[in-house]
């Protein structure tokens, strides 16, 4: 899926994706329709798709929006819905190396409801909102687990197979720090980006 959403923008020297500030999302109704949800600072350019890549040209629909217009609408103490695919995780085995630095671990996936919620409101502290809590105190927040994505990471005989797995949480925030919130918005939220995760979608509450 990254090659496929990756065909619809120019080549660049270096990491494009970072480049270009795309994120994707897949989501399906209850029918089981697909839209991929795609997030970037320059306008893809589909028709370089294989018509393989598509169910059918005649039933695929194409929709832009313009996200600086909606980031422009918000201001501190802004209450948004939220919806994000994320990959909670933590880090194992990390040590610190001879030279004083440190030498990153592997990630393992969080499982635990409690560890998921306390991964999201320190995410949400750094970028810039806080989860608004409902009647019972708790956090206005709904957990949803999502199917494992398997990849590939690096390229040639380095090349391995990844297994990530993800949820979804959907919930209400306040907006504490704009530009950070912004910056959240525009560059995603946790690892795995490459792989649909951390795209932050908001909407004004009705």
């Amino acid at each position: 899926m990254h090659s496929l959403v990756m065909a619809a923008f120019p080549r660049t020297e270096g990491p494009a994706r970072a480049a270009m500030g795309v994120l994707h999302r897949v989501e399906l109704d209850d029918h089981g329709n697909c839209t991929l949800l795609v997030q970037s600072n320059s306008i893809p350019q589909w028709q370089h798709l294989p018509n393989s890549a598509l169910v059918a040209r005649d039933r695929t629909s194409i929709e832009i929006r313009d996200l600086d217009a909606d980031l422009a609408t918000v201001q501190p103490d802004s209450i948004l819905l939220f919806r994000v695919l994320a990959n909670p995780t933590r880090r194992i085995d990390t040590k610190t190396r001879e030279d004083g630095r440190r030498r990153h671990g592997k990630r393992v996936p969080l499982r635990d409801h409690a560890a998921r919620v306390n991964w999201l409101l320190r995410k949400a502290a750094a970028a810039g909102f806080e989860l608004v809590a409902g009647w019972s105190g708790e956090p206005n927040l709904r957990i949803l687990d999502h199917a494992a994505v398997r990849g590939r990471r690096g390229t040639g005989d380095e090349a391995r197979t990844v297994t990530i797995e993800g949820v979804t949480f959907e919930g209400v925030l306040r907006v504490t720090d704009v530009s950070a919130f912004r910056k959240a918005v525009t560059g995603g939220i946790g690892p795995a980006r490459a792989y649909g995760f951390g795209m932050l979608s908001f909407r004004p509450m009705r």
